[in-house]
């Protein structure tokens, strides 16, 4: 099966967001230690990878004089939106996506299901902080991001009801575009609820 816009298939993601799912519900079984260690080891490989594909992480890790081997995230600055935008073509490790081409993509696309380069999900803020920020994920990253959606949904589940009623939730913003808000909440709702049916899980 594949997406009609961007043409990707949609059961690799499937899969890898179930296998994510599956990985949250065995970690909430976990003691603090027990999921403490595979996190940090997760954690190093990141910015291992950071290190050699991302110039502006490249040249903070040796600025600082971070150990890779050992670090924590605890010694690395926070990152904010201001940083994010000024330093982005530094910061993406993928090299054929840049701020310049982002911009363009928006400006032409209004449609939440459509990728950027036929792969890349694409979000932005509204900009109401006074700066737009823009959030690029992969096919493998969007996935595990609706994993924990599917977490949060079971953990809701075992919430009691009230005597009367159901649990109602409503959303008021923007529409017709890739807002952050937007695209999770149009995606969430015509992809996350064809898990079971996709992977043949009952």
């Amino acid at each position: 099966m594949t997406r009609d816009v961007g043409a990707r298939p949609l059961l690799s993601e499937l899969r890898i967001a179930f296998k994510a799912y599956r990985e949250h519900a065995r970690n909430e079984r976990l003691t603090r230690a027990q999921l403490e260690t595979p996190q940090i080891e997760k954690f190093r490989r990141l910015v291992n990878f950071a290190n050699e594909h991302s110039p502006f992480y490249t040249e903070l890790i040796a600025r600082a004089h971070i150990d890779i081997t050992t670090c924590t995230p605890g010694d690395f600055p926070v990152m904010t939106k201001g940083i994010l935008m000024r330093n982005f073509d530094r910061l993406v490790t993928d090299h054929s996506i840049n701020r310049q081409k982002i911009a363009q993509f928006l400006t032409r696309s209004d449609d939440p299901n459509e990728f950027l380069d036929g792969k890349y999900h694409v979000l932005h803020t509204s900009g109401t902080s006074g700066e737009v920020g823009y959030f690029i994920y992969s096919p493998e990253d969007w996935a595990r991001g609706m994993a924990q959606s599917l977490g949060r949904r079971r953990r809701r589940q075992r919430l009691k009801r009230r005597r009367f009623g159901r649990i109602r939730v409503a959303f008021y913003g923007a529409v017709g575009g890739h807002f952050c808000r937007r695209v999770n909440g149009k995606q969430r709702k015509t992809r996350l609820r064809k898990v079971p049916d996709q992977l043949g899980i009952v």
